[in-house]
Parts: structure tokens; sequence; C-alpha cells
């Protein structure tokens, strides 16, 4: 890396950790008490969340019905076309399928300094037709990530996307990326909502 990125890439993490320290604070109270949080952070053994954690909580309902929006959201490799421009890549390491234990790798577009990051993702909990969910701890970062389709009285669907964030890097990242990754998220969801409605 060459002199001026590092120092760059140096100032934006000691411009974080100042930003961190003198807003600290944690994700809203509001946002804490939804279902989907409280359950996302069972995973990750994570009961109280701190500055070192951000919720990423995008729910929309819509008309839709769940098998509607199952339909375009389960094409794995489809997501970049309808999640940028957080989605970048997606593919299958193993058999494709929605089962516990299948593995999958992403590219996401982070912005700031971290810019494109791939993942490897192992799925752990999946409801055919309604959620599915994938965790793991790693270089010290513990992430939780939830969608779920939940069906309406009136036939249409409650659509979350959630990801749970932990860590020192996250907390530092927080101040200037939050609000541009919760963006990116409700993007997605957007974008989904698009996707199954061209489809058939």
């Amino acid at each position: 890396m060459r002199k001026p990125a590092l120092l760059a890439s140096l100032l934006v993490i000691l411009l974080g950790a100042f930003l961190a320290i003198v807003l600290g604070g944690k994700p809203e109270p509001a946002v804490l008490r939804h279902p989907a949080v409280i359950a996302g952070m069972q995973p990750i053994g994570l009961t109280t969340p701190s500055w070192q954690t951000v919720v990423l909580l995008a729910t929309r309902d819509t008309d839709l019905p769940p098998a509607r929006l199952w339909a375009a959201w389960e094409r794995l490799e489809a997501w970049p076309s309808w999640a940028a421009p957080l989605v970048v890549e997606t593919h299958w390491l193993d058999a494709p399928g929605w089962q516990v234990g299948a593995r999958f790798e992403q590219t996401l577009d982070l912005g700031l300094m971290l810019r494109r990051v791939s993942s490897t993702e192992t799925v752990g909990a999946v409801a055919p037709g309604q959620s599915v969910s994938w965790w793991k701890d790693q270089g010290g970062i513990r992430s939780s990530h939830v969608w779920s389709f939940e069906a309406l009285p009136d036939g249409g669907s409650r659509i979350v996307d959630l990801e749970i964030l932990h860590g020192v890097l996250v907390g530092l990242a927080r101040p200037l990326a939050e609000a541009s990754w919760q963006d990116k998220f409700d993007a997605a969801v957007d974008g989904l909502i698009l996707a199954a409605r061209r489809t058939k």
C-alpha cells in the first residue's frame, strides 16, 4: 500500500475512533425491541448491544404474497441485479439451494475505505418460503443476517432484511458508515419488491 493511501486509511480510522468516543451511543431502542433483532442477536451471543453494535433493519409491507417474493429472492445468483449497489457478486460454493449448512460467497460494496468485501457464508437456519439466516464470528466481528417473508392477513407480505454487526472495528466505522449502510439495505429490499413484480 502506498504511503498516501495508508495515511488516508489511518486518518479515517482515527476520525472514526474520535466520533465513536464523542458520539458513543448504541442502536435506537425501538429497533432493539423488534422481534427479528432480538432473535438475530441470539446466535452471536449478543444480549446487550453497545457502541460496537450496528443494527441494519430494512422492513417493508407489500401487497405481493410471500411465495412470489421468495421465488425472486431464492435465486442467489440474481441478487446483484436487484440488491445493487450493496451486493456486487454472489454464487454458491456447494450444491445450490437454501438448506442448513449450504455455503455461498458474496461480495458487498460497503463504501468508504472498506469498499468491496468478500465473505463466505454458511446457512444456519431455513424455513422454506419464510426465512433464512446465517451468522459467524470472524476476525473480531460477530455478524448475524436474516431475511424473512411474513404473510399478512390481507394476502400481502412483510419483508425483513436484518444485519447485526458487532466488534471494535464496526464501532469505529459506525459514525461514518451506518447511514450509508442502512440506505443500501433499504435499496436492496425495494429492489427485491420490484424484481418480484417483474416475475410471474
